[in-house]
């Protein structure tokens, strides 16, 4: 009778943990799915800044907007990191990102007192502003999380956030310093052990970056250091030719998102079709011939995952070669590693902005070519 019990109880523990991590599960899907949304925001903000006669208040309101949805976006990414979903497990982007830049978003952030915090001062004096490689949003959210918990854990100290930076040959070395001043002798330094000094050095250290502290008689200094490879001055800006004539498929299933990117590539002058979903992609591809494919991953009736599958087992020598990029609101390793696997070239995560979208099309776009060569009567075989 002891031994029933014991197992019925093992048996309602383990579908108690399964249904706890069901439901993880979802939720964290359900947040990912905030991304769409936040896509739109970000790319009608760069395309009403872009279109929009300069003036310091138009200026000064694209630029609150695009900070409001960077806060939105560091709350979804806060969420998914507490949600039994680990801080190794993120992909970074390699593109180039401006650290000065990036960095404004903290001043923009954090500069502002609350009523239990002091505000935090900034200076940027000894940074150069150079584009380097990386992934500047994993830039910022290390250093949020670190202010955050610094001010957290000290909240009437005066705190100070110093960067400095400069390149040698092809390399730029970013040194960050959160300075806390307690006016104290005893103070509380940030526990290497804490859940979020942890992700901070994760994040760090997926950068190939470190970081340590420095005792003061009176506080602490978080030393911050990561080395990113110096890109020409030219960063994300792509030349207005680099695409020009590309014939584009765009896979999409979100209405808006698809609105929005099909407008921006038709800016610049590239030939775009629409499709809502995998199967409608294989229909469009076998009835035109197109140079390269925005697919996107989560989409009903047939996913992005076995419709690149479909397109690389193709009987047509030049589909199986046709450049895809994959468009995912997902930022994990397991979901770039499947979409790598099922023979996508790249991806980019949503939110993206019309310069990193552009930047990697036309990376994808040359390599294709400097492998394959210029594509020539590309007719698709039935």
């Amino acid at each position: 009778m002891a031994a029933q019990l014991e197992l019925t109880n093992s048996v309602s523990a383990q579908q108690v943990e399964q249904d706890h991590t069901e439901q993880t599960i979802a939720i964290v899907d359900r947040i990912k799915e905030m991304r769409a949304p936040l896509q739109d925001i970000l790319s009608e903000a760069d395309h009403l800044a872009k279109k929009t006669a300069e003036t310091p208040m138009r200026t000064n309101a694209y630029q609150n907007l695009r900070f409001a949805a960077r806060d939105l976006l560091a709350l979804i990414n806060d969420v998914l990191q507490v949600s039994d979903v680990e801080t190794e497990k993120l992909t970074l982007n390699q593109l180039p990102f401006d650290p000065v830049k990036s960095l404004s978003w903290l001043r923009h952030h954090f500069a502002d007192g609350l009523p239990e915090h002091q505000a935090v001062s900034f200076d940027f004096d000894e940074i150069i502003s150079v584009p380097v490689l990386g992934d500047g949003d994993a830039l910022i959210r290390a250093c949020a999380l670190a202010l955050a918990h610094t001010r957290d854990e000290n909240p009437k100290a005066s705190i100070q956030f110093i960067a400095s930076g400069f390149g040698i040959d092809s390399q730029y070395e970013l040194q960050l310093q959160i300075v806390v001043k307690t006016n104290q002798t005893t103070h509380q330094q940030p526990d290497l052990q804490n859940p979020t000094v942890r992700r901070v050095n994760s994040l760090i250290g997926m950068q190939y970056g470190h970081h340590h502290i420095e005792s003061l008689t009176d506080g602490y200094i978080w030393v911050l250091r990561i080395p990113y490879p110096v890109v020409e001055k030219t960063g994300l800006n792509v030349s207005p030719t680099a695409l020009l004539g590309v014939k584009v498929l765009l896979v999409e299933d979100h209405a808006m998102n698809r609105m929005l990117t099909e407008k921006l590539l038709k800016q610049y002058h590239i030939d775009v079709d629409t499709a809502v979903d995998g199967a409608d992609a294989l229909e469009k591809l076998s009835e035109k011939t197109y140079d390269l494919i925005l697919m996107d991953l989560m989409m009903p009736v047939m996913d992005g995952y076995v419709a690149t599958r479909h397109i690389r087992q193709s009987d047509n020598e030049y589909l199986r070669h046709i450049p895809i990029i994959a468009l995912t609101a997902s930022a994990y390793v397991d979901e770039t590693e499947k979409a790598q696997m099922f023979g996508m070239n790249d991806y980019l995560g949503k939110p993206f902005s019309p310069d990193e979208l552009l930047y990697i099309m036309a990376r994808c776009w040359q390599q294709h070519l400097r492998m394959f060569g210029q594509p020539v009567n590309n007719t698709r075989q039935a």
